[in-house]
């Protein structure tokens, strides 16, 4: 039921913005299996941002991709979590499309912006774009992962793909304090 549906969907989003306060939830498509699932969620966190140098810095501030956890340092995925395999990872196929507008405090600007990348190969598609947009941080995500099934001996170069997509979506965002209105 939708009810479930949004309890679930809160949840997740507690996990990455804890002390969330969910203030609206948009559900497009929860009924129709063979559409994409819409979600546009409007919320609040209470202290998002640590003072640390004269800045505001937020150590995680977006969902991660598919092959990290969110953390304060992005750590692996259950897909990542070993050195190397002795038997073949499955992967099932799943594609999501995300954009996170986060509204700066009025006069401020970003001291960091995520990395943009765009990385592609027999492991999936990965992407990131960022820019400062009408006093609002949006970031734009794409990932496309397949069906596959990596070997053993595939595993290192796909274990490496994901070090670098959690390398380049762990970045912080720095607001400088300022006291100009």
């Amino acid at each position: 039921p939708r009810q479930s549906v949004e309890q679930t969907m809160e949840g997740w989003l507690g996990t990455t913005f804890p002390g969330l306060v969910l203030e609206e939830l948009e559900l497009e498509a929860l009924d129709d299996e063979l559409s994409p699932l819409r979600l546009r969620a409007r919320f609040k966190v209470a202290r998002y941002a640590q003072l640390q140098a004269g800045a505001q810095v937020v150590d995680r501030f977006l969902p991660s991709l598919g092959l990290t956890l969110g953390g304060e340092a992005a750590q692996p995925s259950a897909y990542l979590r070993l050195a190397q395999r002795e038997t073949a990872l499955y992967l099932s196929p799943h594609h999501e499309r995300s954009r996170v507008q986060i509204e700066l405090p009025a006069g401020a600007r970003a001291l960091t912006m995520p990395a943009a990348f765009d990385e592609r190969g027999r492991f999936g598609r990965y992407s990131q774009r960022a820019r400062v947009e009408a006093g609002a941080l949006v970031v734009e995500r794409e990932v496309e992962v397949p069906r596959a099934r990596i070997a053993p001996e595939d595993y290192p170069a796909f274990r490496q793909l994901g070090e670098r997509v959690a390398g380049k979506t762990s970045t912080q965002l720095v607001l400088p304090l300022t006291s100009d209105p």
